[in-house]
């Protein structure tokens, strides 16, 4: 039985202003730079086949940070699969908007002409289907909407669990196939 490990990335300038933060290639500031370190100690020991980290800055700085400080000696994949849900025009604004909040908690809607939480589910769990049929022990580095669709593929949900879940900053979960 393989195991996923699924860790958010380290904390950025952004999360701390409480600005929605998609596609913007934005750097961990130096809170998310300790988190990631930190986290790095529950990988110690862990068995790994696999790193794959969204294409995003915040991403490949915690997996780069995480193989770093816990030891693990393998290269680190990108696939565009796991990158942060297009949020389109509310990319930047304040996560208080009231046109962003009423948003937000619709599936099928795609966020301000990006994407929607549909489509996010549909290429995470594309990604799932493989890594379940490969059988290897991997560890993924991915961001906040991310994260809530591979919950998804693990634990049943209602709408208000699925909207509601947030993985902190830096939070390792752990799954099996």
């Amino acid at each position: 039985m393989a195991k996923l490990y699924v860790i958010r990335h380290g904390q950025t300038e952004w999360n701390v202003q409480n600005r929605v933060c998609g596609r913007a290639d934005i750097p961990l500031d130096e809170a998310g730079v300790a988190q990631a370190r930190a986290a790095a100690v529950q990988l110690r020991g862990v068995h790994l086949e696999r790193v794959i980290a969204s294409p995003l800055m915040r991403a490949r700085q915690t997996a780069q940070l995480l193989l770093e400080e816990s030891g693990i000696a393998l290269p680190i994949e990108i696939d565009a699969r796991i990158i942060e849900q297009d949020f389109g025009s509310f990319d930047g604004l304040d996560r208080a908007e009231e046109s962003f909040r009423q948003q937000r908690r619709q599936a099928p809607l795609r966020q301000g002409g990006g994407e929607s939480a549909f489509d996010v589910v549909h290429r995470v769990y594309s990604l799932l289907d493989e890594l379940r049929a490969d059988q290897r022990d991997v560890l993924l580095v991915c961001h906040g909407a991310v994260s809530r669709a591979i919950r998804s593929y693990f634990v049943s949900m209602t709408d208000g669990e699925y909207f509601d879940y947030l993985a902190g900053n830096c939070e390792l979960v752990e799954y099996e196939f």
